[in-house]
């Protein structure tokens, strides 16, 4: 909305012009204001609650891969331990009974790593990084859905709005028509009747009004929790034209790399995984470790003691082993686990199937919806044309007395309805064709 500054007519002409500046200079601020629809879906897709949400679990999903690459490393642990024994006790540096306080600590280095375990691991950092494209799929989806959401409730403010300016041309006529009939009530070509009839037809005018505002209202409110906005804050969105027949629909088949998908396809991975790592649990398991040990002693009666330094160095102990553990029988454990992971992976690889049929459906319905609404629109078109000059020929019969008022509360009421049905064949055109283009791979949101 511009607003212009209008100068003293006694100003002078370098007034003028620096007035005319700041006007413009004005308007582009408050034009730049304006959130368009691209606006709205970005904003949505980055601000709404569960977007956020579906970042922290793909945060959750991301420190699993990384659990799970940190098996693959050796563990390495380290022990301090220190006693004080008083009166009877165990010497132990000759194994034998001693009646002395003394004081002992040991400590230990130890690292431990597993070779062999039937490639487990492996399956499991597999089935973490296919959690972690699941998520990331996941995040993206909830950020299309916020966005796809966000569309809807600004073609429905821009909806409102538009019905809000017909309620508010419809009244300011039915005010004028309401002080002809009164005129000509007074000049005895309308009845009385007549200007009761058309103070009922502005009263209804000024609830629809009304009633459209408050609706404005729901549908502004409605968006704002789509994007997240500051809910006190006031949202101004610009206008959408919406020309269908400059507006090109979208060709091609259904995109198997749509998000919608991808996440499904990526769970039936995991699911995979999941159950390699199960049947691995039926293989031997080999691990080696190492370690260094050494420990300190010494007397607290008072009697000669070796130092510190000489005992850490001379009770050094080293060691290195290995182990194989063979699984015979752990009470149908792993034969369970293997089923219950081969029927997840079953209803994740039919979930991924039912998914892509449906998304398929989705987008041929979308196509279908698209060249509906476009010969919708080209009809409705030619039914306001007609509506509307109905309408002024109903208006100057009214004004020269040949209709009563009900034959032109019907054509306004007609040619109400008319405008309404067309402009949401618009907005259900717009809806329709940005999703057959989604489900073609193009970006529902600008980034």
């Amino acid at each position: 909305m511009h607003i212009l500054l209008l100068t003293e007519i006694n100003c002078t002409r370098n007034m003028k012009i620096h007035s005319v500046i700041f006007s413009v200079a004005f308007s582009t601020i408050a034009a730049s204001a304006q959130m368009s629809l691209d606006d709205c879906m970005q904003y949505a897709a980055t601000h709404n609650s569960k977007v956020e949400q579906s970042r922290i679990e793909l945060n959750s999903y991301e420190n699993n891969k990384m659990y799970a690459i940190g098996q693959m490393l050796p563990s390495i642990d380290g022990y301090v331990g220190a006693q004080c024994n008083f009166g009877r006790a165990i010497d132990p540096e000759t194994n034998t009974y001693t009646n002395v306080n003394t004081f002992n600590s040991g400590y230990q280095l130890s690292a431990a790593l597993t070779v062999f375990d039937g490639m487990r691991r492996i399956h499991e950092i597999s089935a973490a990084k296919a959690a972690v494209l699941m998520g990331r799929n996941a995040m993206h989806k909830a950020q299309d859905n916020a966005a796809l959401n966000a569309m809807q409730s600004f073609a429905d403010v821009l909806f409102y709005r538009e019905m809000v300016a017909m309620a508010d041309a419809r009244r300011a006529e039915s005010e004028t028509l309401l002080k002809k009939t009164q005129t000509l009530h007074e000049i005895g070509q309308k009845s009385y009747a007549d200007v009761i009839q058309m103070q009922a037809q502005l009263a209804s005018n000024e609830y629809e009004l009304m009633l459209n505002r408050n609706k404005l209202e729901t549908a502004m409110m409605e968006l704002k929790l789509e994007m997240n906005f500051p809910l006190d804050d006031s949202l101004d969105i610009a206008d959408y034209n919406i020309d269908v027949q400059d507006i090109m629909l979208s060709s091609g088949d259904f995109d198997i790399a749509n998000v919608n998908l991808e996440e499904s396809r990526y769970a039936r991975e995991q699911a995979r995984q999941n159950m390699k790592a199960a049947r691995s649990a039926f293989c031997p398991r080999i691990s080696v470790e190492a370690g260094i040990n050494t420990m300190y002693f010494r007397s607290m009666d008072g009697a000669d003691n070796i130092g510190f330094a000489r005992q850490m160095r001379n009770n050094v102990g080293e060691y290195i082993g290995a182990s194989v553990s063979i699984p015979i029988f752990n009470r149908l454990g792993n034969i369970a686990s293997i089923r219950r992971t081969r029927n997840d992976y079953r209803i994740a690889d039919e979930q991924y199937r039912q998914r892509c049929n449906e998304l398929r459906k989705m987008s041929i319905q979308a196509d279908a919806d698209c060249n509906a609404f476009r010969q919708q629109v080209e009809q409705m078109q030619k039914t306001v044309d007609a509506d509307s000059l109905a309408h002024v020929l109903i208006k100057r019969k009214y004004e020269e007395g040949l209709c009563n008022p009900i034959d032109l509360q019907a054509s306004a009421a007609k040619l109400a309805s008319s405008r309404a049905t067309l402009l949401q064949s618009k907005l259900m055109f717009m809806i329709k064709n940005r999703l057959s283009a989604y489900y073609k791979g193009e970006k529902l949101w600008i980034e």
